[in-house]
């Protein structure tokens, strides 16, 4: 399963030059329709206006608290896109941050720097295995029992060059 051509999508990236690489990846992932939001009021209040099916959201701004922002949405019913898959990006991926993503209620983390191929992967596995949505009063976001779905940039291998 991949992105619709007919989905909304919401991106949430204070950066300009983050948004601008991210914007390019989702367009080479098949999202035709893109909202990019420089902060988490502006995206709250364009989801109320035209809800999105998948939602993308940065933990790298010092300004911006992805975390929090991705709780309060999953907690507030007057949004249509609650329950909507949340990929979060960071460059700061490890054990501890996906565990963090996971209690906040994301779908997936995804490191940076990512490719189309490690992006459209990740789209793919989240969309193809929806978790049941929970919605109790210490969380509300896809089950946590399965684990949240992780992708990381691989790791060059150094070539040895050596002079002689």
């Amino acid at each position: 399963m991949e992105l619709r051509r007919d989905w909304s999508v919401c991106l949430v990236e204070p950066g300009k030059y983050g948004a601008q690489i991210t914007v390019d990846l989702l367009r080479a992932c098949g999202a035709v329709r893109l909202c990019t939001f420089a902060n988490g009021e502006a995206a709250f209040e364009g989801l109320r206006q035209s809800p999105a099916n998948v939602i993308f959201c940065t933990l790298d701004d010092p300004a911006f608290d992805g975390l929090a922002w991705t709780r309060a949405l999953r907690r507030d019913r007057a949004l249509a896109c609650r329950s909507a898959p949340i990929f979060l990006l960071t460059s700061k991926l490890s054990r501890a941050i996906a565990e963090e993503c996971r209690h906040a209620g994301a779908n997936a983390i995804i490191g940076k720097p990512t490719s189309v191929a490690a992006l459209s992967g990740t789209i793919k596995k989240v969309l193809a295995n929806p978790r049941p949505f929970i919605d109790a009063a210490g969380y509300v976001g896809p089950c946590r029992r399965a684990g949240i779905v992780t992708t990381a940039a691989h790791k060059r291998r150094r070539n040895d060059v050596r002079a002689a």
